[in-house]
């Protein structure tokens, strides 16, 4: 049996116990793998690393299955350190929550309150001008235009 067969699957078995937590589904990576393609549109727009990242989480997916139900896999080499690397990676990126999937919920939070914010100091501003503030602004605006019409009328 190949060591880093041996790594990448007990790596690959803690990432998906992470995720089947999350989901509270027996699915695991691919329960992740669905969301990010549910919310691919979004993803890709907002998250830097999408696509890369979902990629990357279906090639270990598939590397996962081909060495737990092809035969003859686990006697020679099927993965590398980048393979082992990704999963580990992968796994840290889910626990400080910087993965793609909570990335995208920390922008789609953010999204809402900015627009809000902004819709918020755009009526405030209206509010606070009052028209009495606005009439000598309109008065001057008028008398500007008179005096070139006057103007152009006499040239």
């Amino acid at each position: 049996m190949d060591h880093l067969n041996i790594e990448f699957l007990e790596e690959y078995k803690r990432l998906d116990k992470l995720c089947r937590e999350i989901y509270d589904s027996d699915k695991g990576v691919t329960s992740y793998i669905e969301d990010m393609k549910k919310h691919s549109a979004l993803g890709m727009h907002y998250v830097r690393t999408w696509d890369e990242d979902l990629k990357a989480l279906i090639h270990i997916r598939d590397l996962r299955n081909k060495l737990k139900h092809e035969l003859g896999t686990m006697n020679y080499t099927m993965c590398n350190d980048a393979d082992i690397d990704l999963v580990v990676n992968f796994y840290a990126r889910i626990i400080k929550q910087s993965d793609p999937l909570s990335t995208l919920n920390k922008i789609s939070i953010a999204l809402p309150e900015q627009k809000t914010d902004t819709k918020q100091k755009y009526s405030n501003s209206n509010t606070n001008a009052n028209t009495s503030e606005l009439l000598p602004t309109i008065l001057i605006g008028i008398l500007f235009v008179i005096l070139g019409l006057l103007i152009s009328f006499y040239l």
